[in-house]
């Protein structure tokens, strides 16, 4: 909920950032923070695309290694508090862009957690307590079994949806050079995406919930016009461009009807822009070209 209370600050601040979250609800942010590194390390199934518990427990077994390891050497209490302190600040290092973000980033950005795990690992399995080493070990069998099935079916996903596009784009290519007489490969055209085109998960392909994995460049971002023409454009189809809210605005009542993709319409040559229209517009991304419409 406060992720989604974020947007009407988006014209603030860039993309992500959320500084009035934390200075007018700074608890609520917080608790979005330990929410976010509970999910995480207590191997949350959407997070890392399969349920991994174990890992959580083999943080855990890490932690504890470390916490004996102290009163193994007979620190102070003050010294022992001081560990535990930096403990906490590692823990909590990765997400400290958090706090200006509303409590929320894509897990992409998490990059510090992998190190952070690496480290408790290494000191579970080098403790001089032997069934904390022994446990460590087999933990870390299991969970390399589970790793090698989620990279398996990861990999299947990822290629599976680039056919889908790299099919989609040679369609959307066809019909353009249709639509227009005397295409020429080498001259710059006008282009619009209009909506998302849904990626159908029929055969329950691997879908997270960061944005990106398992789903189809088309439907990004609610339908990102600059992400389709990018996407032509690695696929050797380079010779389009994107176009500016007003140039929207001026063709928005012909777009509005138009059928949607793959119908008969749905690409056309509206004014010298060639219109894509997969689905209609966000509710947001409508309301910012009305504000250029004449």
């Amino acid at each position: 909920k406060k992720i989604y209370n974020c947007m009407k600050f988006k014209k603030k601040y860039p993309e992500h950032l959320c500084i009035d979250m934390l200075l007018k609800d700074p608890g609520g942010v917080i608790a979005n923070i330990a929410q976010e590194a509970m999910l995480l390390f207590s191997g949350y199934r959407a997070t890392f695309h399969g349920m991994l518990p174990l890992t959580g427990v083999l943080f855990l077994l890490g932690l504890a290694a470390s916490i004996m390891r102290c009163n193994q050497i007979k620190a102070s209490f003050l010294d022992a508090i001081a560990v535990f302190f930096l403990f906490i600040a590692l823990i909590f290092s990765p997400f400290l862009l958090h706090l200006l973000t509303g409590g929320y980033l894509p897990d992409r950005s998490l990059m510090g957690i992998p190190y952070l795990y690496w480290l408790f690992v290494a000191i579970a399995l080098q403790t001089s307590y032997l069934r904390i080493r022994l446990l460590a070990q087999i933990l870390i069998l299991l969970i390399t079994v589970q790793y090698i099935q989620i990279s398996s079916f990861s990999s299947f996903s990822h290629n599976f949806v680039a056919v889908h596009d790299q099919l989609t784009a040679s369609q959307i290519y066809e019909r353009i050079a249709n639509q227009i007489d005397d295409y020429e490969r080498i001259k710059s055209y006008p282009l619009e995406f209009v909506g998302p085109l849904r990626f159908p998960n029929i055969g329950h392909y691997l879908k997270g919930h960061s944005a990106v994995t398992g789903s189809s460049i088309f439907e990004w971002d609610d339908g990102n016009p600059h992400r389709s023409t990018a996407l032509l454009k690695a696929f050797g189809m380079g010779n389009f461009r994107t176009i500016t809210d007003e140039q929207r605005a001026s063709i928005i009542s012909e777009i509005d009807k138009m059928p949607l993709w793959p119908n008969e319409g749905s690409v056309r040559n509206i004014n010298g822009i060639i219109v894509v229209k997969f689905d209609e517009y966000a509710k947001h991304i409508r309301s910012r070209i009305e504000q250029h419409a004449p």
